[in-house]
Protein backbone atom coordinates (compact mmCIF):
# COMPACT_ATOMS: atom_id res chain seq x y z
CA UNK A 1 0.00 0.00 0.00
CA UNK A 2 0.99 3.22 -0.85
CA UNK A 3 2.04 6.24 1.92
CA UNK A 4 -1.00 8.05 0.86
CA UNK A 5 -3.50 4.77 0.92
CA UNK A 6 -2.02 4.43 4.44
CA UNK A 7 -2.70 7.53 6.02
CA UNK A 8 -6.44 7.58 4.09
CA UNK A 9 -6.82 4.33 5.80
CA UNK A 10 -5.59 6.01 9.39
CA UNK A 11 -7.86 8.83 9.00
CA UNK A 12 -10.76 6.67 8.07
CA UNK A 13 -10.47 4.75 11.56
CA UNK A 14 -9.94 7.99 13.26
CA UNK A 15 -12.97 8.88 12.01
CA UNK A 16 -14.90 5.89 12.73
CA UNK A 17 -13.56 5.71 15.99
CA UNK A 18 -14.86 9.09 16.86
CA UNK A 19 -18.21 8.82 15.10
CA UNK A 20 -19.22 5.48 17.56
CA UNK A 21 -18.48 8.43 20.47
CA UNK A 22 -20.42 10.78 18.49
CA UNK A 23 -24.24 9.54 19.62
CA UNK A 24 -24.40 11.34 22.68
CA UNK A 25 -28.36 11.75 23.14
CA UNK A 26 -29.32 8.02 23.48
CA UNK A 27 -26.95 6.76 25.99
CA UNK A 28 -26.86 6.27 29.71
CA UNK A 29 -25.23 8.55 32.45
CA UNK A 30 -21.86 6.23 32.47
CA UNK A 31 -22.02 5.85 28.42
CA UNK A 32 -21.83 9.49 27.57
CA UNK A 33 -19.32 10.76 30.27
CA UNK A 34 -17.54 7.59 29.00
CA UNK A 35 -18.12 9.16 24.92
CA UNK A 36 -17.50 12.84 26.04
CA UNK A 37 -13.91 12.06 27.24
CA UNK A 38 -13.47 10.47 24.41
CA UNK A 39 -14.10 13.00 21.69
CA UNK A 40 -12.56 15.77 24.05
CA UNK A 41 -8.92 13.69 23.86
CA UNK A 42 -9.69 13.45 20.27
CA UNK A 43 -9.84 17.59 20.38
CA UNK A 44 -6.68 17.67 22.05
CA UNK A 45 -4.91 15.57 19.72
CA UNK A 46 -6.28 17.11 17.17
CA UNK A 47 -5.16 20.57 18.15
CA UNK A 48 -6.01 24.03 16.60
CA UNK A 49 -4.52 23.05 13.49
CA UNK A 50 -5.99 19.75 12.27
CA UNK A 51 -4.79 17.56 9.05
CA UNK A 52 -6.75 18.76 6.56
CA UNK A 53 -8.52 15.64 5.94
CA UNK A 54 -9.89 15.87 9.55
CA UNK A 55 -11.10 18.99 9.72
CA UNK A 56 -14.56 18.83 9.30
CA UNK A 57 -14.97 16.23 11.63
CA UNK A 58 -13.12 18.22 14.52
CA UNK A 59 -15.23 21.25 13.79
CA UNK A 60 -18.21 18.64 14.06
CA UNK A 61 -17.01 17.75 17.57
CA UNK A 62 -16.15 21.06 18.59
CA UNK A 63 -19.51 22.35 18.31
CA UNK A 64 -21.02 18.89 19.70
CA UNK A 65 -18.96 18.52 22.80
CA UNK A 66 -20.00 22.13 24.43
CA UNK A 67 -23.50 21.22 24.72
CA UNK A 68 -23.32 17.36 25.70
CA UNK A 69 -20.86 18.45 28.33
CA UNK A 70 -23.31 21.18 29.50
CA UNK A 71 -26.46 19.06 29.41
CA UNK A 72 -24.47 15.87 31.02
CA UNK A 73 -23.47 18.65 33.78
CA UNK A 74 -27.10 20.01 33.96
CA UNK A 75 -28.05 16.37 34.62
CA UNK A 76 -25.54 15.60 36.97
CA UNK A 77 -26.47 18.97 39.34
CA UNK A 78 -30.17 17.78 38.94
CA UNK A 79 -29.22 14.16 40.00
CA UNK A 80 -27.08 15.55 42.70
CA UNK A 81 -30.42 17.93 44.11
CA UNK A 82 -32.54 15.20 43.43
CA UNK A 83 -30.99 12.64 46.11
CA UNK A 84 -29.71 16.02 48.60
CA UNK A 85 -33.68 16.95 48.52
CA UNK A 86 -34.75 13.20 49.58
CA UNK A 87 -31.53 13.21 52.11
CA UNK A 88 -32.68 16.42 53.76
CA UNK A 89 -36.53 15.92 53.90
CA UNK A 90 -37.86 16.41 57.43
CA UNK A 91 -40.40 13.81 56.66
CA UNK A 92 -37.45 11.07 56.68
CA UNK A 93 -39.36 9.45 53.13
CA UNK A 94 -37.44 6.59 52.64
CA UNK A 95 -39.43 6.02 49.27
CA UNK A 96 -38.34 9.43 47.84
CA UNK A 97 -34.81 8.70 49.13
CA UNK A 98 -34.62 4.93 47.45
CA UNK A 99 -36.07 6.16 44.19
CA UNK A 100 -33.61 9.50 44.29
CA UNK A 101 -30.94 7.09 44.67
CA UNK A 102 -31.80 4.30 42.10
CA UNK A 103 -32.69 6.81 39.61
CA UNK A 104 -29.15 8.45 40.07
CA UNK A 105 -27.27 6.62 40.97
CA UNK A 106 -24.90 6.52 37.75
CA UNK A 107 -24.50 9.64 38.24
CA UNK A 108 -23.16 9.72 41.92
CA UNK A 109 -20.84 7.67 41.11
CA UNK A 110 -19.73 9.98 38.65
CA UNK A 111 -20.19 13.16 40.11
CA UNK A 112 -17.02 14.79 41.85
CA UNK A 113 -15.05 14.18 45.24
CA UNK A 114 -16.99 17.31 46.75
CA UNK A 115 -20.46 16.45 45.61
CA UNK A 116 -19.66 12.82 46.59
CA UNK A 117 -19.31 14.43 50.09
CA UNK A 118 -21.63 16.53 50.26
CA UNK A 119 -24.45 13.30 49.16
CA UNK A 120 -22.42 11.40 52.16
CA UNK A 121 -23.02 14.15 54.41
CA UNK A 122 -26.38 14.27 54.05
CA UNK A 123 -27.35 10.73 54.17
CA UNK A 124 -25.30 10.78 56.81
CA UNK A 125 -27.79 12.99 58.54
CA UNK A 126 -30.64 11.08 57.16
CA UNK A 127 -29.48 7.84 58.93
CA UNK A 128 -28.88 9.41 62.11
CA UNK A 129 -31.89 10.80 62.39
CA UNK A 130 -33.68 7.02 61.74
CA UNK A 131 -30.94 6.31 64.52
CA UNK A 132 -32.17 9.00 67.25
CA UNK A 133 -35.44 8.10 66.15
CA UNK A 134 -34.73 4.79 67.48
CA UNK A 135 -32.72 5.07 70.41
CA UNK A 136 -35.75 7.11 71.86
CA UNK A 137 -38.40 4.49 71.48
CA UNK A 138 -35.69 1.99 73.05
CA UNK A 139 -35.89 4.53 76.11
CA UNK A 140 -39.22 4.61 76.30
CA UNK A 141 -39.19 1.23 76.22
CA UNK A 142 -36.87 1.33 79.59
CA UNK A 143 -38.88 3.44 81.20
CA UNK A 144 -42.22 1.84 80.09
CA UNK A 145 -43.67 4.82 79.13
CA UNK A 146 -46.78 3.63 76.78
CA UNK A 147 -47.75 7.24 75.40
CA UNK A 148 -44.71 8.36 74.40
CA UNK A 149 -43.42 5.34 73.12
CA UNK A 150 -46.97 4.52 70.82
CA UNK A 151 -46.15 8.16 69.49
CA UNK A 152 -42.59 7.48 68.74
CA UNK A 153 -43.13 3.98 67.51
CA UNK A 154 -45.66 5.78 64.56
CA UNK A 155 -42.69 7.07 62.38
CA UNK A 156 -41.07 3.88 62.41
CA UNK A 157 -44.10 1.76 62.01
CA UNK A 158 -44.29 4.03 58.51
CA UNK A 159 -40.78 3.39 57.55
CA UNK A 160 -41.13 -0.47 58.02
CA UNK A 161 -44.34 -0.36 55.66
CA UNK A 162 -42.94 1.71 53.21
CA UNK A 163 -39.62 -0.50 53.36
CA UNK A 164 -41.80 -3.51 52.76
CA UNK A 165 -43.78 -1.94 49.76
CA UNK A 166 -40.59 -1.05 47.71
CA UNK A 167 -39.09 -3.28 45.14
CA UNK A 168 -36.05 -5.52 46.22
CA UNK A 169 -33.50 -3.01 43.90
CA UNK A 170 -34.97 0.07 45.62
CA UNK A 171 -34.79 -1.76 49.15
CA UNK A 172 -30.79 -2.89 48.17
CA UNK A 173 -29.93 0.69 47.26
CA UNK A 174 -31.55 2.39 49.99
CA UNK A 175 -29.38 -0.10 52.98
CA UNK A 176 -26.25 0.11 50.94
CA UNK A 177 -26.46 3.93 50.66
CA UNK A 178 -27.54 4.80 54.04
CA UNK A 179 -24.53 1.62 55.24
CA UNK A 180 -26.81 -0.42 56.89
CA UNK A 181 -24.62 -3.50 55.58
CA UNK A 182 -26.64 -6.43 56.77
CA UNK A 183 -29.97 -4.62 54.81
CA UNK A 184 -32.00 -2.13 56.28
CA UNK A 185 -35.51 -4.23 56.46
CA UNK A 186 -32.92 -6.54 59.39
CA UNK A 187 -31.68 -3.56 61.14
CA UNK A 188 -35.06 -2.43 61.68
CA UNK A 189 -36.49 -6.15 62.97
Amino acid sequence: ASHGDTEQQLYDEIELAVSDNKNLWACDAATMHKRLAVLERFLEAAGNDPPYQLRPLVKQVRSLVPKHKAKFEEKLDHAMKAILSAASSTERDLKSLAEALHLNQDYLRLASKDQQQEVQEGLDAFRKAILEAVEKVGEFVGKLDRANLQVHLEPMKRWLKVFLALSEEHQKVLSQELGFGQGLLKWME
